[in-house]
């Protein structure tokens, strides 16, 4: 039994980073003694698999002696196994079975990408019924598991069980709602993991096998500087206006992959998502939380220890390994992979309810001379050596270790000298690109025409849904046909045409009426209106851009989409928006909803636009906001649907105010909604 008044060693260890958590018990609390973080090579710990053991074991070391407040001389360690090398399944056998043990392994099998005689798992009943069993299934690779192993047997390490990374990161996060199922999102260097937890245990997992270093890269290839000088920038300048448009795609991906998981997690069970919890290095980046927020629909926020005052995403993984230690009897029904050393080998110790058979392993012998293997010394063979020989024969040995060392010495004074010349150059290059550059945001508004030539050609293609559970999976079932028989260059506009005003009584067969229209027509017509209004000839680069919102117009044939397009310049560009003016009246709503497919008789009314007299004597100012720009929404919600970005410093009427959001008068005439906080309202 663990004794309360010791402290205890969490060590998470990934591709790219090691984080190290000396905690200790104090009262129903824990006191944080010291942290510590570093980043890892490439090429140490390649996708949770060791490439190189040597230098693996000497990062820890260094890690531990470089932590703060106070090094750490502890080997009462917790390690575990990386998430990327742990599988969890969902299963279900017949309750009444002649084998369980080779049921469950079947099963296993079945789900889990690995071969037989490398598969190593542990399993746990969750719910049973009269027909069938529910398990959950945890498996890893036999290789893996011998080789950190290995790692814990040259640390030493007191407690030689294996935890397992992706309970640690849900072991004791601050969930507001426990009644509903919460999802966590690991950004490391390499990987992000998706991980959706409910009543202590894992519901789903996906693993993408890009994350902070996409995002580093794509700002080195933009500015065309060394990688570490671009971490650097990224981590400075978080999403500002000069960076979002770098790695905008990247963060896309991402969030489009939470939000495709949380999609399938409700269609599937049923249950919705109460919040999206970040972990990891690279969820710190500044700006990410409210961007996700936007994208998602959902609270997002940092991963907070419940038994741990402070917040430290990155060390969620690591705090979690050493709270298992010192409240063992908390989590004791998660699984862990337990084995003792024996003589020259180490097996693993299957707790009672875990597989008996097919799961005891032992590590394959050795070879002292590859990267896995312990330490060795040879014996000297040449016993008939005399007394006298062996002083000569030392001798000259040590003499050559001290001209080896001088040459060391020397060589390394040189090349840290070069080095330290590299690293400024690159600096001061990263800080001319940085200088050299200004980003630029226009706002465009074009036309888009079903039928005629006096604006881009979009056409209306529609998809009929013949059986569907809900309204979200027939508009996503409808969104995947259309999208797979897009041509080369066409883009479909992300909401159908039809609202089905009533969600909740949804009825199916359905058609949707989806905007397909040509994203290189629409950036040809915006160049070309830039290249009439930049009479000087400034040259500028295209970074991204934005299509925020749809709207229609009194006529049947015509439609307008408006958005920012960001671009990157060595002056400012003299334009201060792109594409047609709108006249007020000219349209209907601030958004496009026709009549439903279902009623097709119901009408849609005009979003009112307030006069004079509905217009309080306020304004607000707006602050700066992490991302450099504000949201202007049709709603008081951030699901609501996007209308338009504004900007800091910026003035506009007050409408309405609530508690969290505020109504405002925009330039066009129309109105939409923004977050209170991030308004100066006088």
């Amino acid at each position: 039994m663990f004794l309360i008044n010791k402290s205890v060693v969490g060590l998470d260890i990934d591709d790219r980073s090691i984080e190290v958590a000396h905690i200790k018990k104090q009262g129903d609390n824990i006191k944080i003694l010291s942290l510590g973080r570093m980043i890892l090579e490439q090429g140490i710990v390649d996708n949770g698999k060791i490439k190189q053991m040597a230098p693996l074991i000497s990062a820890i070391k260094e890690v531990m002696a470089k932590a703060r407040p106070v090094g750490i001389k502890n080997n009462n360690i917790v390690l575990g196994l990386p998430v990327n090398q742990v599988y969890s399944v969902l299963v279900k056998i017949p309750t009444v079975v002649a084998n369980k043990d080779i049921a469950i392994r079947a099963e296993a099998k079945r789900n889990i990408p690995l071969e037989d005689d490398d598969l190593f798992i542990t399993y746990k009943s969750l719910q049973k019924t009269a027909d069938n069993e529910e398990i959950l299934i945890t498996g890893a690779s036999k290789e893996v598991v011998a080789q950190w192993q290995e790692v814990a047997k040259r640390l030493k390490i007191n407690d030689s069980n294996l935890d397992i990374e992706l309970y640690a990161l849900f072991r004791d996060l601050d969930i507001k709602d426990k009644s509903q199922p919460a999802c966590l999102v690991d950004i490391g260097a390499t990987t992000t993991n998706i991980v959706i937890f409910h009543d202590n245990d894992i519901q789903y997992t996906c693993s993408l096998k890009f994350a902070g270093d996409r995002f580093t890269q794509a700002v080195a290839d933009k500015y065309k500087i060394d990688f570490n000088i671009a971490e650097v920038k990224k981590i400075r300048l978080g999403l500002n206006r000069q960076l979002f448009p770098v790695i905008e795609n990247e963060l896309a991906e991402i969030a489009d992959e939470i939000k495709r998981v949380l999609d399938y997690y409700r269609n599937k069970s049923g249950k919705t998502i109460s919040e999206v919890l970040l972990v990891g290095g690279s969820s710190k980046l500044k700006g990410l939380v409210h961007y996700l927020e936007d994208k998602l629909g959902l609270p997002v926020r940092f991963g907070k220890a419940v038994s741990v005052s402070g917040d430290y995403p990155e060390y969620v993984g690591a705090i979690g390994f050493a709270l298992r230690k010192i409240f063992p009897e908390k989590w004791q029904d998660e699984p862990i992979i337990k084995y003792e050393k024996t003589n020259n080998s180490w097996l693993t110790k299957q707790e009672p309810e875990v597989i008996k058979s097919n799961t005891i392993m032992s590590k394959k012998m050795i070879n002292p001379n590859d990267d896995f293997g312990p330490i060795v010394s040879r014996r000297n063979q040449e016993r008939g050596q005399s007394s006298e020989d062996k002083k000569i024969a030392f001798e000259k040995k040590a003499l050559i270790l001290i001209l080896i060392f001088g040459l060391i010495l020397v060589g390394g004074s040189f090349w840290y000298r070069e080095q330290g010349k590299k690293q400024k150059k690159q600096q001061e290059l990263a800080n001319e690109a940085e200088n050299s550059l200004n980003n630029q945001a226009i706002n465009f508004r074009v036309g888009l025409v079903l039928s005629g030539d006096s604006g881009i050609k979009a056409k209306v293609v529609e998809d009929k849904i013949e059986t569907a559970s809900d309204y979200s999976e027939a508009e996503s079932l409808s969104r995947r046909n259309v999208e797979s028989k897009l041509a080369q260059g066409e883009s479909i506009w992300k909401d159908p045409l039809n609202e089905i005003l009533d969600k909740k009584t949804f009825k199916s067969p359905v058609t949707f009426r989806w905007l397909v229209y040509s994203d290189k027509d629409i950036l040809q017509q915006l160049f070309a209106d830039i290249d009439k209004k930049n009479s000087d000839g400034i040259q500028y680069s295209f970074s991204s851009w934005t299509k925020d919102k749809l709207e229609k117009t009194d006529s049947a044939d015509k439609l307008y989409l408006s958005g920012v397009l960001n671009l990157a310049s060595a002056k400012i560009l003299p334009v201060d928006s792109l594409g047609e003016i709108i006249p007020i009246a000219a349209t209907s709503s601030t958004s496009t909803t026709p009549t439903t497919t279902i009623e097709s008789d119901t009408q849609i009314d005009s979003a009112s636009i307030p006069d004079a007299s509905q217009t309080s004597s306020k304004k607000g100012t707006v602050k700066q906001t992490e991302t450099g720009w504000l949201n202007v929404r049709q709603g008081p919600s951030a699901s609501d649907e996007l209308i338009t970005k504004i900007n800091p410093g910026e003035v506009y009427d007050i409408l309405e105010e609530q508690t969290q959001w505020v109504k405002i008068k925009l330039k066009d005439g129309n109105s939409g909604w923004v977050a209170i906080k991030y308004l100066e309202i006088k």
